[in-house]
C-alpha cells in the first residue's frame, strides 16, 4: 500500500491489490477459486467521500453513501464495528506518536 503524495491518501487500488494478494495463490488455479477472487474484487466497497476530515480545524465527519446505506443492516454494522476497531487501533498508535514527540520537546527544552 502506498501513499500518494500528491494527495496525501493511501490509494485504494494499490490497498485492492495488497489485500488481494493475501490469498492463496491455489485459488488462481481452480475455476472457483478465480470466481472467488473476481466476485472479491466487485464486492469491495470503496470508501471515498465516507470520511471527510478538515485539517484546518481538526473536524471530521462520517458521510455514509447511497451504495453503504442499501448494505443489509448486519452488514453495515459488521463493516462499522471493523472500521471503528481499525480507527481505535490507529488511533492509539498516533497517541503514542504524539507521546514521543512531546518528551522530545521536553528533552530539548531541558538543554
Amino acid at each position: 500500500m502506498s501513499l500518494n503524495e500528491e494527495e496525501e491518501y493511501y490509494d485504494f487500488d494499490s490497498f485492492k491489490e495488497v489485500f488481494l494478494s493475501n490469498f492463496p495463490d491455489k485459488l488462481q488455479l481452480t475455476d472457483k477459486g478465480k470466481e472467488f477472487l473476481r466476485r472479491r474484487r466487485e464486492e469491495t466497497l470503496d470508501t471515498e467521500g465516507l470520511f471527510v476530515a478538515y485539517t484546518d480545524s481538526g473536524k471530521a465527519y462520517f458521510v455514509p453513501t447511497t451504495k453503504f446505506l442499501s448494505l443489509p443492516t448486519l452488514m453495515r454494522l459488521d463493516i462499522l464495528k471493523d472500521w471503528i476497531m481499525g480507527l481505535m487501533n490507529y488511533y492509539s498508535l498516533v497517541g503514542e506518536d504524539w507521546l514521543e514527540e512531546i518528551e522530545e520537546q521536553q528533552k530539548v527544552k531541558e538543554q
